[in-house]
């Protein structure tokens, strides 16, 4: 458990080919369950499934946003949000140090896992992936630590 852990959440060292995929399984697993949380939080159902007339009654002063929300639930939200806030976090700290290892493994500086937080470039990410994913590490110990145990280096 102390491996998978360290694996997770620590960045100094290398992981090799085999551990990264584990790590984006799991990751992946992450952000399924956090569109679960999204979509089980009553938020969704209080903004998209308010009849639209309902959602012009607080403008017209018919009824307020507070007695909408209330009526289709407030609590839900906030904990719902609050969840997903923490899940959200989660996950980008898992991404950033696997990839950051993963990177140390190929000779390069951690600092190039910021590509990842480039926005609307969805080809980078899909080649920064294949690159972590399946290109070969360096088979000697490099700066970044002793070569990662196990196989698929």
């Amino acid at each position: 458990m102390k491996n998978f852990l360290s694996l997770l959440f620590s960045f100094p060292g290398r992981i090799n080919r085999k551990q990264f995929w584990l790590a984006t399984v799991f990751f992946l697993m992450g952000v399924f369950a956090l569109f679960s949380v999204y979509e089980s939080t009553e938020f969704l159902h209080s903004l998209l499934f308010i009849p639209l007339p309902l959602m012009y009654l607080p403008l017209i002063g018919y009824a307020s946003f507070d007695t909408i929300m209330e009526t289709f639930g407030r609590q839900w939200f906030w904990y719902g949000f609050i969840v997903m806030i923490i899940m959200i976090i989660t996950l980008v700290i898992i991404q950033f140090a696997v990839s950051i290892k993963r990177l140390h493994d190929l000779g390069q500086s951690g600092w190039l896992a910021l590509l990842f937080f480039v926005p609307f470039v969805p080809t980078l990410h899909i080649f920064f992936i294949f690159y972590l994913g399946f290109f070969t590490g360096e088979d000697k110990p490099n700066k970044y630590g002793e070569l990662p145990s196990g196989t698929w280096s």
